[in-house]
């Protein structure tokens, strides 16, 4: 690992300590006993208990991974979130399996949005797979489907998810469609601008966004642009 590495590394540790001190001085709680014991109070509000799990994050508590793996799965959807954050910031390969399997199992939608949230962020390459498949499933709810497009948006040149993500543009959704216009701009295969270049015209706007950037065809040229920059 180069220099540069570590002290990137090291100066998110400390800034991820200093998120974790600070939740922790909002929940009135000094110690990682005390924080676990938020978590696991159903009694408390859901936001509590989602703040207390991100925190445990932030402290990297290898230790709150079963709890969190439990909680992750959970119907309320502020502590399911929390949890998986928590996963996200945990990080590890532990993790991914349980995460994969709530995506494919879980009976709770926000829970399964969660996961592939956490599971992009983990770049987990395991998971490429059933996040192609959740972006291509027209049974999808539109927002798990924009999920999936999101998690796969960090640098990846496998032709697998490539070929997924172009087939994925011709989403009936504006928000689906936006989403995976940019991560097809992080995957740096220029053989995806011609397909691309189609979708310059579709002013659609993705409800929520601002109209500037918010429309297709602003997706659209923000690949491409990123595409012919990429080596």
């Amino acid at each position: 690992m180069t220099k540069h590495a570590l002290i990137t590394m090291e100066g998110r540790s400390l800034g991820y300590h200093a998120k974790a001190k600070r939740l922790m001085s909002e929940l009135k709680v000094s110690s990682n006993g005390e924080l676990s014991t938020l978590w696991t109070n159903a009694e408390l509000p859901p936001e509590l208990r989602a703040k207390a799990c991100v925190a445990a994050g932030f402290l990297r508590m290898r230790a709150a991974i079963p709890s969190m793996i439990e909680l992750a799965e959970s119907a309320i959807p502020e502590v399911a979130w929390g949890a998986a954050n928590a996963l996200a910031l945990i990080g590890g390969r532990t993790v991914i399996n349980p995460l994969i399997e709530i995506v494919q199992h879980s009976p709770y939608e926000t829970a399964r949005q969660s996961a592939i949230s956490a599971l992009g962020r983990l770049r987990a390459s395991r998971a490429e797979g059933l996040l192609c498949q959740v972006l291509l499933d027209p049974n999808e709810t539109e927002k798990t489907r924009t999920f999936a497009a999101c998690a796969l948006m960090h640098p990846r040149k496998r032709k697998m998810v490539v070929d997924k993500l172009l087939l994925a543009v011709n989403d009936p959704s504006a928000s689906v469609k936006w989403q995976v216009l940019m991560a097809l701009g992080t995957t740096g295969d220029h053989g995806a601008v011609k397909i691309i270049r189609k979708c310059l015209t579709d002013r659609t706007l993705v409800p929520g966004l601002p109209p500037r950037e918010g429309t297709v065809a602003y997706a659209a040229r923000r690949a491409i642009k990123s595409l012919l920059l990429s080596p």
